[in-house]
Parts: C-alpha cells; sequence; structure tokens
C-alpha cells in the first residue's frame, strides 16, 4: 500500500524515509502509525518492520492493535518503551488534542492504545522532541499556524 506524507528516521548508521507521516524506530523495529493513503483516507493502522542487521528492512506487518481514532498530521514520540501519538486531525480534517500511547512489545507489536492527558489545544502539523522523560510539542497549526511550545513530563 502506498502512502503519502513522508516522513524520515535515524536509526544507527541509516536512514529511513516512510510514507504515512509518522515513523519511530523501537527494539530493532520501524513502526509507521496512523497517517493517509490519499487525501481522503485517514488511517488507524500500525505497521511495522525488523531492521536487519545490514540496514535492510524485513517484512512489513500490520498490528492487530490500531488506533483509537484514525490520525492524520500528528507525530509520534517513543520513549521508555512507549509510542505517543499526539495531536494530528480526524477523520473529518478537524484538529485534535488527544494523546494516545501504547507499549512497544518486543517482536515489534503494539499493546492496547490508551489515552492520555491531552494537549492543552488541539494542533495538526506539528514538531515533536523527546529529551529527558520529557515531550517537546512545537508550533503547528490549530485553527491556523500557532508558535506555541508545550511540554509534559513522559511516565
Amino acid at each position: 500500500m502506498a502512502l503519502d506524507d513522508p516522513a524520515s528516521v535515524i536509526a544507527g548508521d541509516h536512514l529511513y524515509v516512510t510514507g504515512g507521516l509518522n515513523g519511530s524506530v523501537r527494539n530493532g523495529f520501524l513502526h509507521i502509525v496512523g497517517g493517509g493513503s490519499s487525501e481522503s483516507t485517514v488511517r488507524d493502522d500500525v505497521f511495522y518492520a525488523p531492521i536487519n542487521a545490514d540496514g535492510t528492512l524485513g517484512a512489513w506487518q500490520t498490528a492487530t492493535e490500531k488506533l483509537p481514532q484514525v490520525r492524520l498530521d500528528h507525530t509520534t514520540v517513543v520513549s521508555g518503551g512507549r509510542a505517543y501519538v499526539i495531536g494530528g486531525v480526524n477523520g473529518s480534517f478537524v484538529a485534535q488534542s488527544t494523546v494516545y500511547s501504547a507499549p512497544l512489545n518486543a517482536d515489534g507489536s503494539t499493546g492496547a492504545w490508551v489515552g492520555e492527558t491531552a494537549l492543552p489545544a488541539a494542533r495538526e502539523d506539528v514538531s515533536t522532541a523527546e529529551h529527558g522523560g520529557y515531550v517537546y510539542v512545537f508550533a503547528g497549526k490549530g485553527a491556523w499556524a500557532v508558535t506555541t511550545t508545550y511540554s509534559a513530563r513522559l511516565p
């Protein structure tokens, strides 16, 4: 399946460019969470593939645990063995403030997704960084472009 809106992830000395907007790496697996396969299709799927010793990717698999809601133009952060999906738009292309997290299992799959504390305001097309147990959510769009930065301690 082709997914639009590419994202990039660095793992070791390899750069991976993926479709679907968000990529993350944990335990030797590359993950894609949500995204869109066309301007009218927003997804709740989670895909993952093992990263082989030579840097190539193994076969893509679809996780059985899907996001609680479809999500596009969101961001994904990995910390403490969990993936966090932050903001984005829903299937009606309305910006969201929701945050979901799920454990990343040793086999590359995800556990059940749960709701976390929401952002103070809805955001899409944000950038994020994780450092020292905190996640930082930068700028993005709500009703219009914003410059606000939010931070939260990760469990």
